[in-house]
């Protein structure tokens, strides 16, 4: 479990890496929560790490964040 903050943050982080993008060094503690749950796995591209969907991350199309009330 965690916290609302927290969830909300791995959900922008999901959906910023959802298509694949090179790695940010601020968000991999987000990225490694999400790849250890599958949502997001770590690939090499030309020396460089980036992120994208995962297994069960695919199963999600990725969608802009709505402002809640």
């Amino acid at each position: 479990m965690c916290t609302w903050e927290e969830g909300k943050e791995l959900q922008r982080v999901f959906l910023r890496y959802y298509k694949g993008k090179e790695v940010r060094e601020d968000d991999l503690e987000a990225l490694d929560t999400l790849s250890n749950t599958d949502y997001l796995e770590y690939y090499m591209e030309n020396g460089k790490l980036f992120a994208r969907a995962g297994t069960i991350g695919k199963m999600f199309k990725a969608k802009p964040m709505t402002p809640t009330i």
